[in-house]
């Protein structure tokens, strides 16, 4: 849902849920819900059940796949497959945890109020994504489809779960919008890294050293990419898509 300040203007969704998110109990976990979509009766516990393997000084983040259906609920297909592990340089490459599914145990609720303000170039999944996994927090991942996922002409976000749609969409957009959010990814991670791990911020610095133009920062990328095994998306031909893009700068 989006929030209606009292001026009559409307947030945004990325502020819509972080406004919500900053008035959370703080012994609560939270669930994100779309007001379009449709939960399956035990989406909530099963969730609940999968935070609560999780340490309650560490943050999580639950994410499952979705049933995709058309707007009157007629099932279409499903959304891609979740790796069963992940981590934050696999994070900065491409968002998998899709905001209608996410559930946010209440450490992971504290770690992003402290990472307010939310950024406004990013959707809340991705950011809580990369706020979680660079904090060292646990992505516990689940491939059993949790809710119907309606798919409409007012989609704020849609989704496609063919790879062919996917990578035609990707390719469309074209490197540069991607690489201009990794760019604002990197420097908003930086400007917060008292509440990432030393590995993160330090995967990070590498990373805004190589988005330096020319030749030098070509060539650090080049580096980098053997350097940083992990920095990869998890299917190979969307990976050949990112190295391309990431090389390209």
């Amino acid at each position: 849902m989006e929030v209606m300040p009292r001026n009559g203007e409307h947030l945004g969704v990325t502020a819509s849920y972080a406004t919500l998110l900053a008035h959370t109990p703080p012994t609560l976990s939270v669930a994100f819900c779309d007001q379009d979509d449709v939960w399956f009766p035990d989406k909530l516990e099963r969730g609940l059940r999968a935070l609560a393997t999780v340490p309650e000084s560490t943050p999580a983040l639950y994410c499952t796949r979705q049933t995709l259906t058309d707007k009157n609920l007629r099932p279409t297909g499903l959304s891609p497959e979740l790796p069963d592990t992940t981590g934050f340089l696999p994070a900065m490459t491409q968002n998998i945890a899709t905001g209608c599914t996410l559930m946010l145990s209440p450490a992971a609720c504290a770690l992003l109020r402290k990472a307010m303000p939310a950024p406004t170039f990013l959707l809340h999944d991705w950011w809580a994504y990369l706020m979680v996994s660079g904090a060292g927090g646990r992505i516990l991942t689940d491939n059993q489809p949790s809710l119907f996922y309606r798919q409409h002409e007012k989609n704020a976000v849609g989704a496609r779960s063919q790879f062919l749609h996917r990578a035609l969409a990707a390719l469309k957009r074209g490197p540069t919008a991607f690489m201009n959010i990794f760019r604002a990814n990197t420097l908003y991670l930086l400007n917060r890294q008292s509440l990432l791990t030393p590995d993160a911020v330090s995967a990070l610095r590498l990373l805004r050293k190589a988005q330096k133009p020319g030749w030098g920062g070509a060539l650090s990328r080049v580096s980098l990419m053997h350097r940083l095994k992990q920095l990869r998306r998890h299917k190979k031909l969307e990976q050949l898509v990112f190295r391309v893009w990431f090389l390209l700068g």
